[in-house]
């Protein structure tokens, strides 16, 4: 069995540029200015440093335990990679002040869905005519996270107000299944939090997401780390029934539960700037979707459509996949998750999405390169 060790910032970064090292390696040994064979062997051996070192990564615990009273620097250091559990409280990432935690699993799926749908039943969930789903259904994603979801449909806007709550717990362990402790806000308070103004409709779209994030139950299964059947947000509230009308004083308490933190190990969780919190439906989800990865790949438009949940027609799906992948290549938007390009098979089933300074790789399709027929940037085609 592998060891398992404290992963460090400097371990994954290390990581990384061996394998940037090794692709290096490869493209000189092409240029045939060394001998090729020598450059060859030191890729195979940069690659398989670089495989052991990600088989360490991921053999680690999601949560790392600090045994006896460990010094906050040691503490505040191995924050910056994955939680972490003190003396029995599990504490999740650090992160900058810019910046909010939110697991990979929420990014690469159909955990909050894009469409509309979901906020524009919000007054049929606040009058209770609105039934949860009974059973727990399989959630669209990678290949490689398994997820399903029980209680109601999510939205975007939901992962802005748990998003929320979370930046509560910045300083703050996680609170344990079956704890009293709450944390205590208003109305006010929280949209302020939240970034946006105050208000009748505000009041009203916080109050119904946190109806649905406190009825929703998850099984995900990622690298190995495992939420079973479990909550991630429990939430009352004042109705305004006392005084007649809703009020900015209206207090919300609610817990985020430590099981959450299990989806927070090393490179299981991403730092999402607070702007990408602001955006709503397809730009919200492209945003966080591609600030959760490193590289970029071809990706069909049927299976991202799937991923997003977005309802409308496959065309419809395409030109608005790519408007918002446009608006987010303006200058304005914050380099962690601006994008730089992106490019589309010439057949219009697949496209690629470049940030910083990712590599395009050649579409290929049944073994042919694509390279030479990439489609122009527009969205008026199909």
């Amino acid at each position: 069995m592998t060891k398992k060790i404290q992963v460090t910032p400097q371990l994954v970064k290390y990581q990384k540029k061996v394998k940037n090292t090794a692709a290096d390696l490869a493209a000189a040994a092409m240029g045939m200015t060394v001998s090729p064979g020598q450059l060859m062997a030191g890729f195979v051996e940069l690659e398989n440093v670089a495989e052991r070192i990600q088989k360490a990564i991921d053999a680690s615990d999601a949560i790392f335990n600090f045994d006896g009273r460990p010094l906050k620097s040691d503490v505040s250091k191995a924050r910056l990679t994955q939680a972490v559990r003190v003396n029995g409280e599990v504490f999740l990432p650090i992160v900058g002040e810019d910046f909010r935690v939110v697991p990979n699993a929420c990014l690469r799926s159909a955990i909050f869905t894009t469409g509309r749908g979901v906020q524009l039943s919000n007054a049929h969930l606040l009058s209770g005519k609105l039934e949860q789903t009974n059973d727990f259904a399989d959630v669209v994603s990678f290949d490689y996270i398994d997820a399903q979801l029980k209680g109601y449909n999510l939205c975007q806007y939901d992962r802005k107000v748990w998003g929320t709550c979370v930046e509560f717990y910045r300083d703050k362990p996680l609170t344990k299944e079956g704890a009293s402790e709450q944390t205590e806000t208003n109305f006010y308070g929280f949209a302020k939090k939240m970034g946006e103004l105050y208000g009748k409709s505000t009041h009203r779209a916080i109050l119904a997401s946190l109806i649905r994030l406190d009825a929703v139950q998850f099984r995900i299964r990622y690298k190995g780390w495992n939420l079973r059947g479990q909550k991630i947000l429990n939430a009352s509230f004042q109705d305004g029934s006392e005084h007649g009308r809703q009020r900015g004083s209206d207090l919300i308490r609610f817990q985020v539960l430590d099981g959450v933190a299990e989806l927070c190990g090393p490179q299981g969780w991403t730092a999402l700037h607070k702007d990408i919190l602001t955006y709503d439906g397809l730009m919200a989800w492209i945003a966080g979707f591609y600030a959760s990865h490193s590289r970029c790949c071809w990706l069909p438009f049927e299976y991202l459509q799937k991923m997003t949940g977005y309802p409308g027609t496959s065309k419809n799906f395409k030109q608005a996949f790519v408007a918002a992948v446009e608006k987010l290549t303006s200058a304005s938007v914050d380099p962690s998750h601006r994008i730089r390009e992106y490019d589309i098979s010439a057949d219009w089933k697949k496209i690629v999405v470049a940030r910083k300074n990712w590599k395009i790789p050649r579409a290929v399709d049944n073994g042919a390169d694509e390279e030479d027929t990439i489609a122009p940037r527009q969205i008026s085609k199909p």
